[in-house]
């Protein structure tokens, strides 16, 4: 009969081979457990001390809306801010925004977005937007905003089309006034030929309470435009920056954390030479 050979199975195999990895990690941890203990509590207190050393930053928000700017305009004049600040250029914001250097160099980061997301695409020209700074200190909030709002009311493009928008609202006022003043001319002669009994043949088409309706109308239309120019240039500001006591970072657990875990990964690495070094020693 032939022989019949036993060959272990490859599942024995796998697991003879973790086995022995665990062996020897756990051989590895007891033979350096103390340069694992000593690694991780400096890297703890490295955290620490980071959360202590690191400067605060204060994350806030403004939520505006402008009748001259759309809103993705005003997401790409905030990202042009944004550019500056990568460059270090805070003496070129703080011209901008017409604010102290002292100001603008405790800006970190400014960002602009639509207020609902999901109205991208319809029509976010008409849409709110928010601003997102991240400040080093809170007590600028209020010059920062101030800033922000007289560059998006001053700017030359802003200027530029605030005029021609005076022009045509100024030039459609002048329209309606003297459109009201016919109307009420015409009203007064026809009060004053049904008071004197004329009228009777139909040489009118219409009456003093039809005109007061298109009277009425017209003065409606130029309080309308009225706003329109009190409100042209300006920024309304639906929520303004708030200012926090509580900064947003450094976090007390994330800087614990990460001290942990790169001072596990230091000891991981010294022990991981020392291994290479004794193997090449043999």
């Amino acid at each position: 009969m032939p022989e019949v050979k036993n060959y272990p199975t490859r599942i024995e195999s796998d697991e003879v081979d973790l086995l022995q990895m665990v062996q020897s990690g756990v051989r590895y941890v007891k033979s350096y457990w103390t340069l694992f203990l000593l690694s991780v509590t400096l890297g703890t207190l490295g955290g620490l001390a980071a959360y202590y050393l690191l400067p605060p930053t204060y994350r806030v928000t403004m939520i505006a809306d402008s009748r001259m700017l759309s809103s993705m305009e005003v997401m790409s004049i905030v990202e042009s801010w944004q550019e500056l600040l990568k460059k270090k250029e805070w003496h070129a914001l703080a011209q901008r925004l017409h604010v102290s250097d002292a100001v603008a160099n405790q800006v970190g980061r400014l960002e602009a977005d639509l207020v609902n997301q999901k109205m991208v695409g319809a029509n976010p020209d008409d849409d709110p937007f928010v601003i997102t700074a991240h400040v080093k200190d809170n007590r600028i909030l209020d010059d920062l905003q101030a800033g922000i709002i007289y560059y998006l009311e001053n700017n030359p493009y802003v200027r530029e089309r605030v005029a021609v928008k005076k022009q045509n609202l100024d030039s459609l006022r002048r329209q309606i006034n003297s459109q009201i003043t016919d109307l009420n001319s015409l009203k007064g002669s026809l009060r004053r030929l049904v008071e004197n009994g004329g009228g009777n043949g139909g040489a009118f088409l219409t009456d003093p309470a039809s005109i007061n309706e298109i009277i009425v109308a017209l003065y409606e239309k130029r309080l309308g435009i009225d706003e329109n120019l009190r409100f042209i240039d300006d920024i309304q500001v639906i929520e303004g920056f708030t200012r926090f006591d509580k900064p947003d970072s450094p976090k007390l657990s994330i800087c614990l954390l990460v001290g942990f875990a790169a001072g596990l990964l230091v000891a991981i690495a010294i022990v991981a030479i020392r291994g290479v070094q004794a193997r090449l020693g043999e």
